[in-house]
């Protein structure tokens, strides 16, 4: 039996709220059969584990299944890249296809004296992934910018070259949008029951594209959240916009989270000294029975900050 809620998008603050909204979706979906299938795409895998042990206490989820937006977009769309005979790009022939380049474009260009880096190969590895998400159109625009760029996108292209019968998250999240359109994921969205995307960010076009699929289709309900900050919310209420065509806009009551609760401040004599008391104060809380998934270390600037924190974290076992 097919399980639907309603195609709406809710606009909530970070914390008790947004999981408030969740919990209710969940029991929407389950009014009818407490044994209904429900999938809660979440930003990270650690958010669906908290999330899982959260919700409803110590009574229990039933056939509630949490996962990123890239394992969905798996389970819809990897039957049609199947059935094109395409396979997903693995790291290793990713680096490969990369490097099979390096020895065309040494010696040229603003990347040629270190086209042969390995820590460059790594680099595009990551803007490839990025470059991914632009069309045709955006990468002849983008080569004409400079001639970094230029080089960048002609490497781009003959890696795609040397990889056609490999498919991306992009390729595959396009996939899925098609497959959910033309039908053909019935079955696999029929397994899946209602979805609800919770607090995601940054979602590419074809995962956009697969989010507006669902909701045209009317298998799911997005949450966005707010963290009471005009500027820095926009970017999350202009995303609920966005989807306006496949979802009704419900707006939240309770207009700003609650204010964080700080318990003590710091003042250190150096950055190690700084970093060593958030790592003590994070053990103690573990030993306190708080679970590291639990916990966050935040910095505003990534030197010296990042290094010496894992560094500690490490020294800490």
């Amino acid at each position: 039996m097919r399980t639907t809620i309603k195609p709406q998008v809710y606009v909530e603050p970070y914390g008790p709220p947004a999981r408030e909204r969740l919990a209710r979706l969940l029991a929407e979906a389950k009014t009818s059969d407490l044994l209904a299938a429900v999938t809660v795409a979440v930003p990270t895998q650690y958010a669906g584990l908290s999330l899982r042990r959260s919700l409803f206490g110590g009574r229990g989820l039933l056939n509630v299944r949490f996962m990123v937006v890239e394992r969905l977009a798996e389970y819809l769309g990897a039957p049609t890249m199947a059935a094109q005979g395409k396979q997903p790009l693995s790291p290793l022939i990713e680096l490969a296809a990369i490097r099979s380049i390096a020895g065309e474009m040494a010696g040229r260009g603003p990347l040629g004296r270190v086209a042969l880096h390995a820590s460059l190969h790594l680099s595009l590895r990551d803007t490839f992934r990025d470059l991914a998400r632009l069309s045709e159109a955006d990468l002849d625009g983008l080569s004409q910018a400079d001639s970094l760029r230029a080089q960048t996108v002609e490497w781009y292209r003959g890696f795609r070259e040397r990889t056609p019968a490999h498919y991306q998250r992009e390729e595959l999240a396009a996939a899925a949008a098609e497959a959910i359109r033309s039908g053909s994921a019935d079955s696999a969205l029929r397994d899946m029951g209602a979805i609800i995307f919770f607090l995601l960010h940054e979602l590419s076009p074809g995962e956009e594209a697969m989010v507006r699929a669902l909701g045209e289709s009317g298998w799911t309900a997005m949450i966005v959240g707010l963290t009471g900050d005009t500027e820095i919310d926009q970017p999350a209420r202009n995303a609920a916009a966005h989807f306006a065509g496949a979802f009704a806009l419900v707006k939240s009551t309770e207009e700003s989270p609650a204010a964080p609760k700080v318990d003590g401040i710091l003042s250190a004599c150096d950055v190690k000294e700084e970093v060593r008391w958030v790592v003590r104060r994070m053990m103690h809380r573990a030993r306190e029975g708080l679970p590291f998934h639990r916990m966050a270390a935040l910095y505003r600037q990534a030197d010296p900050y990042a290094s010496q924190l894992r560094m500690e974290l490490s020294m800490a076992g």
